[in-house]
């Protein structure tokens, strides 16, 4: 039989191991995938290349980090499968869909829009919406990640003082067990 779990209830169960632990992922995560952006530009900066914000984000970039981000949760998701499946697994699954869907879209126009930009039929891109629309699209991936990992810690961390505790209540009926056996 499935353990359904309710997402509030797995949020109000965390305690702050589960929480450090998300941010501690979140840290990580954000330090290794901006990693092309600030050693870019302090190693072209280093080589006195004057660099901008624009050059790091004007090809989809951060829709591209984003996609990269969401193909892992879409496993975190999945990951307990039925057996340890909780409410609003359709909704997270839904929501790291379409963010998916529109970072692909995006990365995606534009390099059809650098690449086009020698032939006949150039397509244009307009740079600000394509850097709003990436970033907003990274900043709504780190929070739903960040909460799908939160959760994930404390679906899967084991409740090591009811593990105690059930283990001290099976010693002790084994001990009064045994006891018994003896008196006889």
């Amino acid at each position: 039989m499935a353990k359904i779990v309710n997402v509030l209830s797995v949020l109000r169960e965390a305690n702050k191991r589960h929480w450090l632990e998300a941010i501690y992922w979140l840290l990580f995560t954000v330090f290794g995938s901006g990693l092309p952006i600030y050693g870019g530009w302090f190693l072209l900066t280093l080589l006195s290349r004057k660099v901008g914000f624009m050059d790091f984000c004007r090809h989809g970039e951060f829709a591209l980090y984003s996609a990269a981000i969401l193909g892992a949760t879409l496993y975190l998701i999945s990951r307990g499968g039925y057996k340890e499946m909780f409410i609003n697994m359709r909704c997270f699954v839904l929501v790291s869909s379409i963010l998916l869907l529109f970072a692909t879209l995006i990365f995606a126009g534009a390099t059809a829009a650098s690449a086009s930009d020698s032939g006949e039929r150039s397509v244009i891109i307009n740079p600000m919406v394509l850097i709003a629309s990436s970033i907003l699209i990274l900043a709504i991936t780190i929070v739903v990640v960040f909460f799908v990992t939160l959760i994930d810690t404390v679906r899967f961390s084991p409740d090591l003082t009811e593990i105690q505790r059930t283990g001290i209540e099976k010693l002790r009926r084994d001990f009064e067990t045994t006891g018994d056996r003896y008196e006889r």
